[in-house]
């Protein structure tokens, strides 16, 4: 692999797909794999053995007047020739992570690729059982996906405005900011479909248990569910991502996770009869 900042060329390890087995995912899109020995997430920065330069696919190849130098003065002068190459520990994908973050900064890179680095820098925290420093990085994310929905600098990418701002909604409820998190929740299903793409999918039957609405949640049922701990249904239209499909979230205090055609825990807070498209 070509290193964007020096151009040398050097080897990174990738796990290949078929190695890959995810048993679910958390409510912030956190992969959970089935074999917890095998974890793409720890291999997703290239860290130049030669510069010191870590980037993502994500990283765009071009470099902002100044930034180069930059980078080449805070990064390459001080590095010290190592490879990541390697079978990585929690504790290598971390520190890979991080110097991205750090280098994508320098660079100027969009807010939309820095909040996805942080979030899995959380994500990798809370399979190291860190709590604080979960915690921490998902405050760093939430902060770099605000930038980048108010600067829309997301356009263009494969995350959509649905997507930034569920997340943004599920982070705030994270890290204990309810209000916030009521407040982003509401304004995805305010969020339009893009010309060209398909519509938007609804549910069919009683959502909730006092409620007749076939429609997305009401600004009180997200309230009661965001602070009182109730169960309710909340879908993300992503289809830059999955194309027509659905995903089925729902959001309590113990954040469980379901699939559309997997019976809730929660019956008795709602009724799911059948998930189809509009």
């Amino acid at each position: 692999m070509e290193c964007l900042l020096c151009k040398q060329k050097s080897t990174t390890k990738k796990v290949r797909s078929r190695f890959v087995k995810v048993a679910k995912y958390d409510t912030d899109f956190c992969p959970v794999y089935a074999d917890s020995a095998v974890n793409a997430l720890y291999y997703n920065i290239f860290v130049c053995p030669h510069c010191g330069f870590s980037y993502s696919e994500d990283f765009s190849r071009y470099f902002p007047p100044t930034t180069m130098e930059i980078i080449l003065e805070k990064v390459s002068s001080q590095w010290v020739p190592h490879h990541f190459s390697k079978e990585r520990s929690i504790k290598d994908a971390i520190n890979a992570y991080k110097l991205a973050s750090y280098c994508g900064a320098l660079k100027k890179e969009k807010h939309i690729i820095l909040a996805g680095i942080c979030l899995r820098i959380a994500w990798l925290y809370r399979i190291n059982k860190n709590k604080e420093q979960e915690e921490r990085f998902l405050r760093f994310a939430l902060k770099e996906y605000e930038a980048a929905h108010s600067t829309g600098d997301f356009s263009g990418t494969q995350v959509s405005e649905a997507r930034i701002l569920y997340l943004a909604g599920d982070i705030s409820r994270r890290i204990g900011n309810d209000k916030a998190a009521l407040k982003y929740f509401s304004l995805v299903s305010k969020v339009k479909t893009m010309p060209g793409k398909p519509p938007s999918s609804r549910w069919r039957g009683t959502a909730f248990r006092n409620s007749s609405s076939n429609e997305h949640p009401t600004r009180s049922d997200i309230k009661k569910a965001v602070r009182g701990g109730t169960a309710f249904l909340f879908t993300v239209d992503d289809y830059y991502i999955s194309n027509s499909s659905m995903y089925l979230y729902i959001l309590s205090t113990n954040s469980s996770v379901v699939s559309p055609k997997t019976t809730s825990p929660f019956t008795s807070a709602y009724k799911l009869l059948e998930h189809l498209p509009q």
